[in-house]
């Protein structure tokens, strides 16, 4: 499939627009989410009612997204994009009204469910950038976006002492991000343009018949990338719990946190920008293997860093070397997987990835929360190190796919 435009310029309405969303919204979403954690231990949770919060939220996920990645391939990549973003939007004045942790549970459901725009938002995006542009397109939709969101930290900061009550506050954050999402539905609706030229209507058997297709030419063109994958996610899984682990463990103040989290925040952008211009002239392999020796670094201090009055210092170098990692090794990952996916299996190959993704981040947050719970608070990064070492063993042996770009 190729676009009408004929895909070989980069459709630079799409990019802007999509960028432009994801500035005026990621700080806002960053921010609500900042202490969320906490949030839910003053609604009366434990570490592994997070993890059930997540699990439900992600079990809807992988249904949705499933569907979603067809309906991306067949109805339309807008079609779906806009009157979900409005749902998204709209669903996190039920996180700011939430009475309780359980109620949390079925709020995260229902945004989960409106999430299954996402196959069509990846593809729409790598739709709009030709191979010989996608490390600094992806490159330009982070860093750009990843800007603006240094400035979560210091909007909840503000937020916090002007209201001086964690929960009031956290219902506060999330209410501005719903105000935000709804803006960014307008623009997405008035302004992007559609990359599927044509149409058609789907039956069952079609649905099932394309999923064993795309699954087939996934396995056979990217099997040691979705082994990567799947251990990131598992890596990302066991450490979901870093912001409990942090504050509530380790004994970090919120205040610290959140400018820790702003200069994590500035340290990936500042990673993004080499790293998207070294992807596309280098190559996709390299900086996804230093972001992943960087991530082992930085899981392996936040497993063995001390309690006490200095427990700062070391958290604030894992936080560094971790946004560090992700800021050199994801703008690559996303290359790589739009140069293995052919244009008309794009919606459904993201789908199938992510629901790779999703099920195994389900068993790993699941995971994290009982040995939060039950043995020690230290135990999810300390098997999240031991699955890191083997990552980083898989990304040695990636084969490179600048090559090979579709």
């Amino acid at each position: 499939m190729r676009r009408e435009d004929g895909g070989d310029r980069v459709l630079w309405r799409n990019v802007i627009v999509l960028t432009l969303g994801w500035v005026i919204w990621s700080p806002l979403q960053q921010a609500a989410w900042l202490w969320f954690q906490p949030f839910v231990f003053a609604l009366g949770g434990t570490a592994l009612a997070i993890s059930l919060i997540f699990t439900a939220g992600a079990a809807v996920l992988i249904v949705a997204r499933l569907f979603g990645g067809y309906l991306a391939d067949s109805i339309g990549r807008k079609q779906l994009i806009v009157p979900l973003t409005y749902v998204v939007a709209l669903s996190y004045l039920g996180f700011a009204l939430a009475p309780s942790w359980t109620w949390l549970i079925v709020v995260n459901a229902i945004q989960n469910l409106a999430l299954l725009y996402q196959p069509a938002l990846s593809a729409i995006l790598a739709d709009s950038l030709p191979p010989r542009a996608r490390g600094r397109g992806y490159a330009l939709t982070s860093v750009i976006p990843g800007a603006a969101s240094i400035l979560a930290p210091v909007l909840a900061l503000v937020v916090y002492s002007k209201v001086g009550d964690l929960v009031k506050c956290v219902r506060m954050l999330f209410t501005l991000a719903c105000l935000g999402g709804l803006v960014v539905a307008t623009l997405r609706l008035f302004l992007l343009v559609e990359t599927l030229p044509s149409r058609r209507r789907l039956k069952l058997e079609e649905i099932l018949s394309g999923y064993r297709q795309t699954f087939r030419y996934v396995m056979s063109r990217a099997r040691s990338l979705v082994l990567y994958m799947l251990l990131l996610a598992l890596i990302n899984a066991l450490i979901y719990l870093t912001p409990a682990y942090v504050m509530l463990y380790l004994g970090v103040r919120e205040n610290t946190w959140a400018l820790m989290s702003l200069v994590g925040t500035a340290t990936a952008f500042a990673c993004q920008v080499p790293a998207g211009f070294i992807t596309d002239r280098v190559g996709r392999k390299p900086p996804l293997v230093l972001g992943t020796a960087l991530g082992l670094v930085s899981t392996l201090i936040l497993a063995l860093s001390p309690r006490g009055s200095d427990v700062w210092l070391y958290v604030l170098a894992a936080t560094v070397i971790g946004s560090a990692a992700f800021g050199l090794s994801s703008n690559a990952l996303s290359a790589m997987e739009a140069d293995v996916l052919a244009a008309e299996l794009r919606g459904k190959g993201y789908s199938l990835l992510l629901a790779f993704n999703d099920t195994t981040a389900i068993v790993g947050v699941l995971v994290a929360g009982t040995l939060y719970d039950y043995l020690s608070p230290r135990m999810p990064f300390i098997v999240a190190s031991a699955v890191s070492l083997v990552a980083l063993g898989v990304a040695l042996r990636l084969p490179e796919t600048i090559g090979c770009a579709q």
